[in-house]
C-alpha cells in the first residue's frame, strides 16, 4: 500500500515538471525576394507585404510521400505580428494484443510547433520541439518550402529563405541602442541575368 502512494507522488511530480517545462525558440531572418527582376516594372509589393499575403492565404499545405505539412490556428497580434501552428501528419505504429497474437496498428499523429512572425522586422521565432523535428533548422527549411508553395510567391517568381540569427541578444541590443543607422548591408542571392 505504501509503495502505491509513493508511485502516485512520483507520477504527480513528473507531471508537474512537464507542465513547468520551458519553451525555446530560435530566431530567423525571413526573406522573400525575387529570383530575377523583370524588364518592365510590375506591381511587386515588397518583403513585408509579401510575407503578409503569404501568411494570410486561406490554406497553405504541402503533401509529400507520406506526410502533409500545413499551417493552422493563425492569429494576428497587433498590426505586425502573426502567430500560428506549423503542423505535420505522420503515422505512429503501436503494438496491440488481442489475446493470442501481437499486431501493429497505425495511428495518425499531428505534431506541431508554434511560429511567431514579426512582419515589419521580417523576423521569425520558431519553437524547438523534438516531437516535430530533431533540429530547428530543419523545421525552418520545411516552413520555407511550405511558404514557397503559396500563390503569391509563385506569381512573382520569388524565393523564400530563413537564415538563423546566431546571436539574437547582441543584435537586439545593437538595434535598441542605435540612435541612427548609417550603413545598410544587403545580400545578393543570385547572379543577375542580362
Amino acid at each position: 500500500m505504501q509503495q502505491a502512494a509513493h508511485q502516485y507522488t512520483l507520477r504527480d511530480e513528473i507531471d508537474r515538471q512537464r507542465a513547468c517545462k520551458m519553451t525555446y525558440f530560435r530566431l530567423y531572418r525571413a526573406q522573400i525576394f525575387r529570383i530575377q527582376m523583370p524588364l518592365i516594372p510590375d506591381d511587386y509589393p515588397g518583403g513585408e507585404t509579401m510575407l503578409r499575403r503569404v501568411l494570410e492565404e486561406a490554406r497553405l499545405e504541402r503533401t509529400l510521400k507520406t506526410r502533409k505539412y500545413f499551417l493552422v490556428g493563425r492569429q494576428t497580434i497587433g498590426e505586425n505580428a502573426v502567430l500560428f501552428k506549423f503542423a505535420r501528419t505522420r503515422k505512429v505504429n503501436t503494438v496491440d494484443f488481442d489475446g493470442d497474437n501481437f499486431y501493429k496498428v497505425a495511428h495518425p499523429d499531428h505534431p506541431f510547433i508554434h511560429v511567431l512572425f514579426d512582419l515589419k522586422l521580417q523576423i521569425c521565432a520558431i519553437e524547438r520541439n523534438s516531437n516535430f523535428a530533431s533540429d530547428v533548422d530543419w523545421s525552418a527549411q520545411a516552413l520555407a518550402k511550405l511558404l514557397a508553395e503559396s500563390h503569391a510567391v509563385k506569381r512573382y517568381d520569388c524565393e523564400v529563405t530563413f537564415d538563423a540569427i546566431r546571436d539574437p541578444t547582441e543584435l537586439i541590443e545593437y538595434v535598441r541602442k542605435a540612435s541612427q543607422i548609417i550603413n545598410v548591408f544587403f545580400d545578393v542571392r543570385r547572379v543577375c541575368i542580362r
